[in-house]
């Protein structure tokens, strides 16, 4: 059995009529004809039903439609496949997600349609601690990260998309003696324990929530440090303390956390947490182009080549 076999054997049982498959396929009838008899021939069976001009189908003729069907359709499937490679359309992409950062599903969904748009192309993910971050992306273990802007000021040979951002707060679980008061005030946090990313590990971090608590005459008498962003939220969520975060944490999707701000009360603008693709500018991945322009044409969003061009867009 050839694929010549095949393709005249599903046109002759497509439209039960071997004029009318020849006449399809741009060939004569006594072409398809002679086909369909060696086929038979060579499988030993009788594929179709020839009475009185009308073409029907045998059992086995009927087995072996349906199934050569699946297979024209899986063989389809492969030939797309080899273009995609040969396109650059295929391959694989490393995404690291900083832990404790989650996104919104509107963000991951753009991820699923890619996926569905480019089936070649295999989309790894995993989540990176604050450490590992920078050091996979630069020797080339992840073609994208997705963090959050202040941990990035300093990142060099590298671009940025902007996937969405969200204000900063005061978080506490609703157990805890804060959570629970009808009314607070900022002093009421001072005697508590702030929870915050250990500045060994991530300065950066470090400083952008006790700037935070600056801005809003907060002093903490006790302060905790942890390694990552999701011991800060388990942390909360046991009740051990106050911390700063924003939406783009898990914890916005627990009813047992409180958000709290500050700075809108006293009529200041409250500082933003974004979150960035990141990507560096000498990786010779040729999907990451790919990726890019989908992600970037989805959401309207603009490209920036350096840190200091996406705060000059702010």
């Amino acid at each position: 059995m050839n694929h010549l076999q095949i393709a005249y054997f599903l046109a002759v049982a497509k439209y039960g009529s071997f004029s009318e498959a020849a006449r399809r396929l741009f060939v004569a009838q006594s072409a398809v004809s002679k086909q369909i008899i060696l086929l038979e021939s060579k499988l030993g069976m009788k594929l179709f039903i020839r009475a009185n001009r009308k073409i029907e189908l045998t059992s086995a003729g009927e087995v072996l439609y349906r199934e050569l069907q699946k297979y024209n359709d899986w063989l389809g499937q492969i030939v797309n496949m080899a273009k995609s490679a040969d396109e650059g359309k295929a391959g694989l992409l490393n995404i690291g997600i900083l832990h404790g950062l989650d996104l919104y599903p509107n963000q991951v969904k753009v991820f699923h349609e890619f996926s569905s748009l480019h089936p070649t192309i295999q989309l790894n993910v995993k989540r990176i601690t604050f450490q590992e971050q920078m050091q996979e992306l630069y020797v080339g273990a992840l073609d994208f990260l997705i963090t959050f802007s202040f941990l990035l000021p300093n990142a060099q040979d590298t671009n940025f998309l902007k996937l969405g951002q969200d204000k900063n707060y005061l978080i506490v679980s609703q157990s805890h003696t804060l959570g629970k008061a009808d009314k607070i005030s900022r002093n009421d946090f001072e005697p508590y324990t702030f929870i915050t990313i250990d500045p060994n590990i991530s300065r950066l971090a470090y400083f952008n929530s006790m700037n935070f608590l600056k801005g809003i005459d907060i002093t903490p008498i006790k302060v905790i440090h942890v390694p990552e962003i999701e011991d800060i939220n388990i942390s909360v969520e046991f009740g051990l303390g106050y911390a700063v975060s924003s939406r783009l944490s898990r914890l916005r999707q627990e009813t047992s956390a409180r958000f709290i701000n500050f700075y809108e009360e006293n009529g200041q603008k409250p500082p933003i947490t974004e979150v960035l693709l990141a990507w560096s500018s000498d990786s010779l991945n040729p999907i990451i182009s790919l990726f890019v322009d989908f992600i970037s044409q989805k959401n309207n969003l603009v490209v920036h080549d350096t840190f200091a061009e996406l705060l000059n867009m702010e």
